[in-house]
């Protein structure tokens, strides 16, 4: 359910970035900024804490955690580094996509977490 869940939410984000890069709508464009590191990062993170979960005895909240961590910094290292050559580029959009995508997975994670924790008994 999880996977079908993180593979509905990735498939949206790539239906509304088209949607705004083709219409153009200058109000949404700053949202396109979170849309970017939402998917590449999604997609990466997801795979990398789905194989993490299945094949070792990790808890599944914190290798998402640690995952989307690693991910979305090396990620934004990488789009910086790309983004010196561009004279249009702009930092604080780009970190703060990155921030919005790391807090978006992470909590999505960790509301999937308290979902498959066992009921207390009294």
């Amino acid at each position: 359910m999880a996977v079908v869940g993180c593979v509905a939410i990735i498939i949206a984000a790539f239906a509304l970035q088209a949607y705004v890069r083709n219409h153009e709508m200058r109000s949404l464009l700053l949202f396109n900024y979170a849309l970017d590191p939402l998917v590449v990062v999604g997609v990466l993170g997801n795979l990398i804490v789905f194989v993490l979960a299945k094949a070792t005895s990790f808890n599944a909240f914190r290798a998402a955690l640690w995952t989307f961590g690693v991910v979305s910094i090396v990620l934004l290292l990488t789009a910086v580094l790309l983004g010196t050559t561009d004279p249009g580029f702009r930092f604080g959009p780009v970190f703060v996509g990155y921030v919005v995508s790391f807090l978006f997975w992470v909590g999505l994670h960790w509301l999937w977490s308290r979902g498959q924790a066992e009921p207390q008994t009294a």
